[in-house]
């Protein structure tokens, strides 16, 4: 039976660039959040759920606004609950799916919320993330273009990973990538056989 492997970090710990080196290694994966936003573009229910919640401003030309919600979710963790709530049911299926069509020996599924969402149960070996909160922020700041006050509003969103470290198998400290992908070549070597 094929492995499933969860990769977890916290925003800005680099999990889409170790997913990308997984790729790489013809390693069948995940990403959570580019499903996420495909469901929110193409599902009809669920671009009226978000609307009739959150009000036309949540989409801009069938586009999820994501600056827009973002600014909402990350300060209200009810409202980031119940985006979830409607999101994650339809990834869940998703990964059931592609769980059955892997064509690699392990899959690996990319998510920040892996242990919120409950994915980590489907997961037998996790890979976490990690890196110092300042250069966090700082790749936060280059990729989305947010000031950091509005960044650490969403990092005090996320689940403290060091609640879940008794079951996590692997760590890769993602600071210099040379190094980085050394790690993920070594995990991927071992999970392989």
């Amino acid at each position: 039976m094929t492995k499933i492997v969860g990769l977890v970090g916290m925003m800005g710990s680099g999990k889409s660039k170790i997913l990308e080196i997984f790729e790489t290694l013809k390693v069948s994966c995940f990403n959570s959040d580019i499903e996420a936003k495909k469901i929110m573009e193409t599902i009809p229910f669920v671009r009226k759920e978000i609307i009739d919640f959150f009000g036309h401003e949540s989409y801009i030309n069938q586009t999820p606004n994501t600056k827009y919600l973002s600014g909402i979710v990350f300060k209200n963790p009810k409202k980031l609950k119940y985006l979830n709530s409607i999101i994650h049911p339809i990834i869940k299926k998703k990964i059931f799916l592609w769980s059955k069509n892997i064509s690699s020996r392990y899959g690996v599924i990319e998510s920040a919320i892996l242990f919120e969402s409950g994915l980590n149960k489907l997961c037998d070996k996790i890979i976490c993330v990690e890196a110092p909160e300042k250069i966090r922020i700082q790749r936060i700041i280059n990729r989305d273009k947010i000031n950091e006050e509005s960044i650490k509003e969403r990092l005090n969103n996320q689940t403290k990973l060091k609640s879940h470290i008794k079951s996590v198998d692997y760590y890769i400290e993602n600071i210099d990538f040379d190094i980085t992908k050394k790690r993920v070549i070594s995990i991927h070597n071992e999970l392989f056989n």
